[in-house]
């Protein structure tokens, strides 16, 4: 089937429909598609260059797990290869912080070609809850394990209690 319209018919169409010229509109559109296009560019750059900056920063500390029981609050940090002796751990208030701050050692005669963990130097805090009693706080490192445990106060131990549905 043929379409009796001819695009001349369109255009004029268009024009009496909408009251401007088709080519302007056309133009117009051709200019905010371009805008659009590079506010997403600009949007991308933004987000890639964030994501980037963020997982750098993920790369300098090492992986955490954070765990709740009954009795109290357990942290593990994984961090192989070093001594006990390396980490400093300070509590201030209820802040408690984990840093490691040694020098870089080069043997040489090695090149390194490719290193996924260095742990060289990092700080991470953490803000302990009003429950943690801050005089039961304790450190142990054991193979590339740091685990530090901070026991609950006995009143909040005993918070829980079943409730009755009347």
């Amino acid at each position: 089937m043929h379409n009796k319209w001819n695009s001349n018919d369109r255009k004029k169409m268009f024009s009496e429909f909408f009251g401007s010229d088709f080519d302007d509109v056309r133009k117009e559109f051709a200019k905010i598609g371009k805008e659009l296009k590079k506010e997403f560019e600009n949007a991308a750059h933004e987000f890639k260059t964030r994501t980037k900056d963020h997982m750098e920063f993920y790369d300098k500390v090492p992986p955490m797990n954070l765990v709740e029981t009954k009795d109290g609050y357990r942290m593990e940090l994984a961090v192989p290869g070093y001594t006990k002796e390396d980490f400093k751990i300070n509590l201030e208030g209820h802040t408690l912080t984990v840093s490691l701050d040694i020098a870089k050692t080069e043997v040489e005669g090695e090149t390194v070609h490719r290193k996924e963990f260095d742990y060289s130097k990092f700080s991470r805090r953490y803000h302990l809850p009003e429950a943690a009693n801050l005089e039961s706080v304790e450190a142990k490192y054991d193979n590339g394990l740091l685990v530090i445990s901070v026991h609950k106060k006995e009143e909040a131990k005993n918070q829980s209690r079943d409730i009755n549905v009347e």
